[in-house]
C-alpha cells in the first residue's frame, strides 16, 4: 500500500511532468521516443491496434557506448498516463522507470527526459511498466517494447553481423484454469512485429559469423510457465502453496547463467544448436495452443517451426515425441479431446520422424558410406558413459574443456557401459513414478534424454566427436525444468516449518545462479583466447593428440612459433602414425626458414606411413615456402599420381599456379577437378571464379 508521504511525492512528480515537460537538462537529447497508438500489420491481412513506441513494434534499436551518459526524450501521445521502465540498466530510482521505485508516471500529452547511464554492457531492453491488470489492451499487452544495446567498450567479441530479434503475442484473451486461476492466450505471434514468413529473412553470406540477439532463455521461461500452469490446471495435481513462477524461473535463470551454455553460445560451429532451440521452443509453444483447442493456423505454424528446427539441426527430429511427453504426463483432457491431438498432431508427426530417419539412415548406409560397417558398437557404448558425464557436467560444471576425451568401452557389460545404461534407466524410471505428482519434472527428464539420441546415434556411426558440451544446450532444459520442480516442491515442503527456512533455501538457490553466474563469466574468458582454451583442453586430455594439435595451431597463429613447433612436437610423439600432425610441424618450421628440419620431419612420416600422400605434399608445401615452385610442383604430382582424388594436393598446386606460377588456367584445372571430387570444398567456388575472371580479363586485353 501507498504510504501518504509516498502518494505526494508522486503526485507532484507527475504535476511537475506535466506543467513544465521535465526538461531536466538543456543539452541535446540522445534519442527520442514517442508513446502513440498506431495500426500494425502483423502479416497479411492481420493488422492490431495497440499502442507502441514510435509507431513500430517493436521500438526503435537504441545503441549506445557502455559507460556513456545519455538521455531519452519520452513524449506520451496516448490517452493514458504511461511510464518507461529501462530494464537492466543501473541508475537511481526516479530515472528507473517504474512506480513502485518512485519514479513518476507521464500523463496523457506530457513528455518527460530520461538521464541514463550505459551500464552494465549486453542486451538491454526498454519497456512499459503501467499495470494492465485483466484489460489486454494495456501494458505489456500492447507493442510498447524495444530493445536497448549496450555495446561493450572493450571485447566486444568478433562476428561479420548481428541480428536483433523480439517475440510477441497479440490480441490475447484471459482463460479460465482448471484450478480456478485465469491465465492469457493468444491468437497472434509475431518475431519483430511479424508472423512467420511476412517479415524480412535474415539474409547473411557464406561463412559469415552472426550474433543473433534471440534471447532463448525468455523463450524458455514462457514454455516453462506455461507447462507448468497446464500441471497444475489438472484434477490430479497437488496444490502448491508456493508462487506459480518459481518453478519456471528457477528453470529459465538454470539455462541463462549456467557455464555448460557457453560453447552453444560462444562456438561459431555450435551456433546452429541455439537456432535449433529458438525454432524447437516456438514449435512447442505454438503446439501446445493448438492442442488446447486453438485454430489450425496454429497446427501449420507448428509445422513450419518444426522443419526450420530440423533446417538447423537433425535433434529437432524428436519434437514429436517430446509432444506426446507433453500430451501424456501433463494435458490431461477428454478421450475425445486426446484422440483429436493424437490423429491430428502426434501419430502423423512421429510418422513423418520416423519414416525421414530411415530415409536418411538409408541414404547414409547405402549412399554416402556403401559397404562399411553402420554401426561402431564402442563408440555407441561410450555414448552411455558420454550421458553420465554431461549429467555431472549439469549439476557440478567442474572440468570443462572444449575437447573430452571419450574412451569407448570394449562391451556393454564393462563398468563404465552399464552405468551410463543404469542411469538411463534410473532417469526412465523417476520419470514414469513421479508423472502423475510431478509431470513436468518427468517430461523433463525424458525431453533430456530424447534430445541426445539424434547426436548419440551419430557419434554411433563414425560422425563426430564422442562428447561435445554444446549438444546438451537445447537437451539440458529438460533438466533444468526438472530442477526447477525440485525447488518449488523444496520451498513449498519448508513454508510449513516457517518462514526462516523458506528465505534459506532461497537464499541458497540465489547463491547458487550466483556461482554458476560467475563459472560462466570464467568460461567466457576461456573462450576470448584460443591459447588458453586448448591449453585448458590439453592438460585435462593429455594423452590424446588432438587438442595438442589444436593448441600449437592457437600459438602458430598467436606467432608464438616457439612454442607452437614444441606443442607440434608433442601431439606427434602422442600419435605417431597421424600425418596432420607432421604436416602442421612441417609448416611451422618452414615458416622459419628451417627447411632442413622441416624436410626431415617428412622423412620420419615416410618412414611410419609408408604411402602416405601426405609425404610428398609436406615436401611440396616446403618447396614452395622455399622458393622451389618446379621441385613443389612434382611433389604435388606425385601425390595425385598416389591418390587420384587427392583434394589437398590439388588445391596446394592450385595455389602454387595461380599465386607463385602465374598460370590461371592451369590452377582453374585443378580446382575445377577438385569441385568434381568434393563439390563442397571450402574455398574452392571462389578459386574457380576467381581464375576466370583472370583468363577473361587477359583475353579482353
Amino acid at each position: 500500500m501507498q504510504t501518504r508521504r509516498q502518494f505526494v511525492g508522486s503526485s507532484c512528480a507527475a504535476a511537475l511532468v506535466a506543467a513544465r515537460g521535465l526538461s531536466w537538462a538543456q543539452a541535446a537529447v540522445d534519442f527520442s521516443l514517442k508513446i502513440e497508438p498506431c495500426v500494425l500489420e502483423l502479416g497479411p491481412k492481420k493488422t492490431v491496434k495497440t499502442v507502441a513506441y514510435n509507431g513500430v513494434a517493436p521500438g526503435p534499436l537504441l545503441r549506445v557506448k557502455q559507460g556513456r551518459a545519455f538521455s531519452v526524450d519520452v513524449e506520451n501521445r496516448s490517452a493514458n498516463a504511461e511510464i518507461v521502465h529501462w530494464h537492466g540498466l543501473l541508475g537511481s530510482p526516479v530515472m528507473d522507470g517504474a512506480m513502485e521505485e518512485g519514479s513518476p508516471m507521464i500523463p496523457a500529452g506530457a513528455s518527460l527526459r530520461y538521464a541514463l547511464m550505459a551500464e552494465p554492457a549486453g542486451l538491454r531492453w526498454y519497456h512499459t511498466h503501467t499495470f494492465a491488470g485483466t484489460d489486454m489492451n494495456r501494458g505489456q499487452y500492447t507493442g510498447q517494447h524495444g530493445l536497448l544495446y549496450v555495446e561493450p567498450a572493450e571485447d566486444a567479441g568478433r562476428y561479420d553481423r548481428e541480428f536483433f530479434l523480439t517475440l510477441q503475442d497479440w490480441r490475447g484473451q484471459m482463460m479460465g484454469g482448471g484450478d480456478g486461476s485465469m491465465n492469457p492466450e493468444y491468437e497472434v505471434s509475431t518475431i519483430n512485429g511479424k508472423m512467420l514468413g511476412a517479415g524480412e529473412p535474415l539474409r547473411v553470406k557464406e561463412h559469415e559469423r552472426v550474433l543473433l540477439h534471440v534471447v532463448n532463455v525468455v523463450l524458455f521461461f514462457e514454455l516453462a510457465r506455461r507447462l507448468f500452469g497446464d500441471r497444475a490446471a489438472q484434477p490430479q495435481a497437488v496444490a502448491s502453496p508456493t508462487h506459480p513462477l518459481v518453478a519456471p524461473f528457477v528453470a529459465a535463470a538454470l539455462f541463462a547463467v549456467h557455464p555448460m551454455m557457453t560453447e552453444a553460445v560462444g562456438y561459431i560451429s555450435a551456433r546452429s544448436e541455439v537456432l535449433c532451440a529458438t525454432f524447437f521452443l516456438l514449435a512447442v509453444l505454438s503446439a501446445r495452443r493448438w492442442m488446447l483447442g486453438g485454430p489450425a493456423a496454429w497446427w501449420w505454424l507448428t509445422a513450419g517451426l518444426w522443419v526450420a528446427a530440423l533446417l538447423s539441426k537433425e535433434i529437432a527430429v524428436m519434437l514429436p515425441f517430446v509432444l506426446f511427453g507433453y500430451d501424456r504426463w501433463i494435458l490431461g483432457g477428454t478421450p475425445v479431446e486426446r484422440q483429436r491431438r493424437r490423429q491430428k498432431l502426434l501419430v502423423p508427426f512421429a510418422a513423418i520422424a520416423i519414416a525421414a530417419g530411415l530415409v536418411r539412415g538409408a541414404v547414409f548406409i547405402f549412399l554416402e558410406h556403401p559397404g562399411e560397417q553402420l554401426l561402431n558398437w564402442p563408440r555407441a557404448y561410450g555414448q552411455l558413459t558420454v550421458l553420465v558425464r554431461y549429467v555431472a557436467l549439469l549439476v557440478l560444471p567442474r572440468g570443462q574443456a572444449v575437447f573430452h576425451d571419450v574412451v569407448s568401452p570394449k562391451s556393454l557389460f564393462d563398468a563404465p557401459a552399464l552405468l551410463g545404461l543404469l542411469a538411463i534407466i534410473l532417469l526412465i524410471g523417476l520419470a514414469g513414478r513421479l508423472r502423475r505428482s510431478f509431470g513436468v519434472a518427468s517430461l523433463g527428464a525424458v525431453w533430456f534424454l530424447l534430445l541426445l539420441v539424434p547426436s548419440s546415434l551419430l557419434v554411433a556411426m563414425n560422425q563426430g566427436d564422442g562428447m561435445s558440451e554444446h549438444r546438451v544446450y537445447l537437451a539440458s532444459c529438460g533438466l533444468f525444468m526438472a530442477a526447477g520442480a525440485g525447488v518449488a516442491w523444496l520451498i513449498a515442503h519448508l513454508s510449513g516449518s516457517g518462514r526462516a527456512l523458506t528465505w534459506l533455501a532461497g537464499a541458497a538457490v540465489g547463491l547458487e545462479l550466483l556461482s554458476l553466474a560467475g563459472a560462466t563469466v570464467l568460461r567466457n574468458a576461456v573462450w576470448a583466447d584460443p591459447v588458453a582454451l586448448w591449453r585448458e583442453a590439453s592438460d585435462q586430455a593429455p594423452e590424446s593428440w588432438i587438442p595438442r594439435t589444436a593448441l600449437g595451431e592457437a600459438l602458430h597463429e598467436a606467432g608464438r612459433h616457439q612454442e607452437a613447433i614444441a606443442t607440434y612436437k608433442i601431439a606427434v610423439r602422442l600419435r605417431p602414425d597421424e600425418p596432420f600432425g607432421y604436416l602442421k610441424l612441417g609448416m611451422c618450421l618452414a615458416e622459419l626458414r628451417r627447411f632442413d628440419e622441416a624436410t626431415q620431419t617428412f622423412q620420419e612420416l615416410q618412414l611410419r606411413v609408408p604411402g602416405s600422400t601426405m609425404v610428398p605434399i609436406g615436401r611440396g608445401v616446403v618447396a614452395m615456402m622455399a622458393g622451389k615452385a618446379d621441385i613443389a610442383r612434382v611433389h604435388f604430382r606425385d601425390a595425385i599420381r598416389m591418390d587420384p582424388r587427392d583434394v589437398m594436393a590439388r588445391q596446394w598446386q592450385a595455389m602454387l599456379e595461380e599465386v607463385i606460377a602465374n598460370n590461371p588456367a592451369e590452377a582453374l584445372r585443378l580446382c575445377t577437378e577438385v569441385q568434381k571430387i568434393a563439390p563442397a570444398t571450402l574455398g574452392n567456388d571462389a578459386c574457380i571464379a576467381r581464375n576466370r575472371a583472370r583468363i577473361a580479363g587477359t583475353n579482353g586485353g
